[in-house]
């Protein structure tokens, strides 16, 4: 006997994720308030992977330099990693 949750329809995937940081990032001279992620592609997914590092997959996704990453809260990195396990 199947689940009704089987019959459903897969919940739509967002294409990206617009994160206000919980604290401002300052780098290069800019001052950053949020930053957007989005759907990585398969070839980034790789990369990733092999590089197995939260901050350069993150860097990858946003366009958002490492250094500049590495400077984020934890919550905020918590909510980028969120959605993409979304796509693993």
């Amino acid at each position: 006997m199947r689940d009704a949750a089987e019959d459903e329809a897969p919940a739509e995937l967002p294409d990206e994720l617009v994160i206000d940081l919980h604290k401002a990032i300052d780098f290069a001279g800019e001052t950053l308030t949020q930053i957007t992620v989005r759907e990585p592609t398969f070839g980034q997914l790789e990369e990733m992977r092999k590089k197995g590092s939260s901050i350069f997959a993150i860097s990858l996704i946003s366009g958002v330099p490492e250094q500049a990453i590495a400077k984020m809260m934890a919550r905020d990195v918590k909510k980028a990693g969120d959605f993409l396990a979304l796509f693993t």
